[in-house]
């Protein structure tokens, strides 16, 4: 690469970004009156914590899609020399989520609200902002719900256009968001169990074979690659081209994790793949990053960190095993 050219980097888009509210208390129940023992609010939403994690790697992103208008100084406080904010300002409120972490437990519980509204000019002014920013050999995450107002075939529009710009496409997203986009034949999808079980309206969580299957009937749809992912148990990926299975996961007993499965451990796994992606790695070392991302998330309660020297000492713990028909 010549010194004229600009680095390769990651862009993500979050339709429907939010704030995290974030709640830590002992031992929660319900009903009851407690005291909250640490408070914070995030600007969030999936794809800007992608980004977050991306820059923290050590590569340049980019966050697109929306925010409310009078919360974008509030999002573009995350800027930083390897992250862009681009976020576009609509009418309405950012939705505010909710996570309450239950310390002595180690578990988490996330409440999803609903904010503004989109029009047909808010998502052109996106699809100029898409094509301002978005290069050749370009990594492009769309991940995330879409808010009122969104046209059913805006993700697959997404897509199509950064296929023309010639950047590859990674999608996390679920139900009828994710119909669409597999016709437009992204690079990688990244459903998880319950959004698999209703695109393919199989029921899979009790069945290894069966979620196998969905799967491949998912990466036939149009994506190249399928990776799956389970919580706890890691992830189970098929490509197209191969009848190879990938499973990946690994194993935390650590006092000092927060949770046993931490809100925003997808986004870290979406963020460790597409940065596999765009230093070019092969997918094995793909999953792998993308599964010591995800496992990193579980050391911190805030969406959008992702401790890095966590992430290096689990890339070795990662058990990755190829498994043929």
């Amino acid at each position: 690469m010549s010194s004229a050219e600009p680095r390769r980097k990651v862009v993500t888009i979050t339709l429907n970004t939010a704030f995290d509210y974030v709640v830590s208390v002992d031992k929660f129940s319900f009903p009851a009156v407690m005291r909250a023992t640490r408070t914070s609010l995030i600007p969030s939403g999936k794809g800007v914590n992608v980004s977050r994690v991306v820059s923290g790697l050590g590569h340049p992103a980019t966050a697109l899609g929306f925010a409310g208008q009078s919360d974008m100084d509030r999002y573009e406080s995350l800027a930083s020399p390897q992250l862009a904010i681009g976020l576009l300002p609509v009418a309405g409120n950012t939705r505010t989520n909710v996570t309450i972490v239950d310390t002595a437990r180690r578990q988490q519980t996330h409440l999803i609200t609903t904010g503004y509204s989109i029009s047909a000019q808010n998502i052109a002014a996106l699809h100029q902002a898409l094509k301002r920013s978005v290069r050749a050999n370009d990594v492009v995450v769309i991940s995330g719900s879409v808010p009122p107002g969104t046209p059913p075939s805006t993700i697959a529009d997404l897509i199509e256009n950064c296929h023309a710009a010639g950047a590859a496409t990674i999608v996390d997203t679920g139900g009828e968001n994710l119909r669409q986009a597999l016709g437009a034949k992204p690079y990688l999808v990244k459903p998880n169990v319950l959004e698999l079980e209703e695109l393919t309206g199989a029921a899979l969580s009790a069945s290894e074979p069966a979620l196998v299957e969905a799967a491949r009937q998912t990466a036939s749809a149009g994506p190249r690659v399928v990776v799956v992912s389970r919580g706890p148990l890691g992830v189970i990926a098929v490509c197209q081209d191969s009848d190879a299975i990938c499973k990946a996961s690994v194993k935390i007993d650590d006092p000092r994790a927060v949770s046993t499965i931490g809100v925003g451990s997808g986004d870290a796994l979406v963020a460790g793949l597409a940065v596999a992606r765009l230093e070019d790695r092969p997918l094995e070392e793909a999953i792998r990053l993308g599964v010591a991302c995800g496992a990193a998330k579980r050391y911190t309660r805030d969406p959008g960190e992702c401790p890095s020297d966590e992430i290096q000492s689990l890339l070795s713990l990662v058990d990755v095993e190829w498994l043929t028909p």
